[in-house]
């Protein structure tokens, strides 16, 4: 199946794929918050984002910094991250690995537009994201986004109150 993206910002004009240029190239966000690339050094921002939780750990996020196909961008204001996208990127097909957003700052949008600006800045004809079964709010987000699911890991995420199946979602960029 083939899905061509609907919104109008995820036109590309260019089809260069795979440039390293990506990592440097900035974000506009719509509010005072500022968006960027994430580099080595503004890790130490995002520990408050990951003192408690699920997910993968910030150890380990930190490591897709070091690879060639590793990338991440945040949101931050006054000097506190407010949210996180990690990627890995392979050819043309990226892969969400983690999205986080501030307690405080969720349900008003910056999950989305971070991940709106991220996609835009990724050189991916294809994206593909796993999420909780039960995470409604992030479920809605993606399809609201345009993202398709295509599968499900039947148990897939480990909880302290069991395990839940994990949906597999796929969004096609398509390039002009």
């Amino acid at each position: 199946f083939r899905q061509q993206w609907p919104c109008p910002w995820m036109r590309r004009t260019s089809k260069r794929r795979g440039s390293r240029s990506s990592r440097s190239k900035p974000l506009t966000p719509a509010s005072s918050a500022q968006a960027q690339v994430l580099t080595a050094p503004d890790l130490y921002r995002l520990e408050a984002l990951y003192r408690e939780g699920e997910g993968p750990s910030l150890a380990f996020l930190s490591e897709l910094l070091e690879r060639p196909h590793g990338r991440a961008w945040f949101i931050f204001e006054k000097g506190a991250a407010l949210a996180v996208a990690w990627f890995t990127l392979a050819l043309d097909e990226a892969e969400v690995i983690d999205i986080r957003v501030a307690d405080t700052h969720r349900r008003q949008g910056l999950g989305e537009r971070l991940l709106r600006e991220s996609l835009t800045a990724l050189s991916a004809r294809s994206v593909f994201l796993d999420v909780r079964r039960t995470n409604s709010p992030a479920v809605a987000m993606y399809e609201k986004m345009g993202f398709l699911q295509v599968g499900v890991r039947h148990n897939y995420y480990q909880l302290p109150s069991g395990r839940e199946d994990a949906l597999i979602m796929r969004l096609e960029l398509g390039v002009e």
